[in-house]
């Protein structure tokens, strides 16, 4: 009669509880890799002197045997089969594992105590569980975190398969993946996408950062603007501009608060100018004050040019003060800087 034994880890147990595996965020990204095998579960228990009694085991990568024998003949034997053994385990990650049973033969009745012992070694909270060939379980374990969470051997984790008779307990060769801890990498820098940048306001500008090294264990960084009022800046390094200014934007690693930034101008860019008079009328040698108004009111940049359209008959200064030089007309043109919006007056000498 053929079980089927599914053996899947969670992340909190009884045992092994979450607060356990609490750890820096430079941990977190550390793992657990299988390095290799050791052991073949081979055991052979004596034949009792009273009761005839005796039997094999034997483990290996592809399953695990436990035989029976009374007076020498064979009369149980089950069998266990796995399957998805994790080649990298991450610290606090719960992994899965299937496990097959099956009495594959079975000439006596009370001969039913084939045992197939799964164990996690080498944490501070190991876990184990024993499974008879007739029956299921569930074995709960997560991978420990780093070598303050293991052992006095704190670089090595195993996972144990015994095959037993009777009292599951550990043979003394038993089968058992070696798992290695590889430590996370450090983070020695970062970047920004753009060191300086200018943004109009109601834009948005994506900024991206780049942790060094490339193998870096831990590579989330938080993003901060020096000014929310200026621009915001969201957890995904998305700029947002707010009103005119200049505002730094740092984004800094989680794990060793390595830092970066990106000054951003919030540009509020001219979209109308106007002058106080259309038209005016002035005499020879006479001057008069024209009056620009840029809108909006807080546009980043208010520099404008002036013009004459003919500078025999009326010139203007830089600011705006026209002065008339002989009779006739002339037309007058200020013009922004940023966007090249503009503006015109008539000017009548006479």
């Amino acid at each position: 009669m053929k079980r089927i034994i599914t053996i899947f880890l969670i992340t909190a147990i009884v045992a092994l509880t979450q607060s356990n595996f609490v750890a820096s965020a430079a941990q977190t990204n550390g793992y657990w890799k299988l390095t290799g095998t050791q052991g073949n579960g081979e055991y052979t228990s004596p034949a009792s002197a009273t009761s005839g009694w005796s039997s094999t085991e034997s483990v290996s990568g592809s399953g695990a045997t436990n035989n029976q024998f009374l007076n020498g003949e064979l009369i149980h034997t089950d069998k266990f089969t796995w399957t998805n053994i994790p080649d990298k385990v991450f610290a606090g990650e719960a992994f899965s594992i299937t496990a097959t049973g099956e009495v594959a033969f079975h000439k006596e009745p009370w001969f039913t105590k084939g045992h197939l012992l799964i164990q996690f070694y080498g944490a501070l909270f190991p876990q184990n569980m024993t499974i008879n060939g007739k029956e299921s379980g569930t074995f709960n374990v997560t991978a420990p975190i780093g070598n303050t969470d293991v052992k006095s051997d704190n670089h090595y984790l195993y996972l144990r398969f015994s095959c037993k008779y009777g009292g599951a307990t550990n043979n003394d060769n038993p089968f058992q993946y070696v798992y290695e801890w590889v430590p996370p990498i450090a983070v020695t820098s970062v970047s920004v996408s753009e060191s300086t940048a200018s943004i109009i306001v109601g834009k948005t500008l994506q900024l991206t950062a780049t942790v060094s090294p490339v193998d870096a264990a831990n590579k989330a960084v938080t993003w901060d603007s020096s000014n929310i009022k200026i621009a915001t800046v969201s957890s995904a390094g998305k700029v947002i501009a707010k009103s005119p200014g200049s505002v730094t934007i740092t984004a800094t690693t989680v794990s060793g608060g390595k830092k970066a930034t990106c000054k951003v101008t919030v540009i509020q860019p001219v979209t109308s100018i106007k002058l106080n008079k259309n038209s005016i009328t002035l005499l020879k040698g006479k001057t008069f004050k024209l009056i620009q108004t840029i809108n909006p009111s807080n546009a980043s940049n208010k520099k404008v040019t002036w013009k004459s359209s003919n500078k025999a008959i009326a010139t203007v200064s830089s600011t705006g003060t026209v002065r008339g030089i002989k009779k006739g007309t002339s037309y007058i043109t200020v013009t922004t800087v940023d966007g090249k919006k503009s503006a015109k007056c008539k000017v009548v000498v006479k």
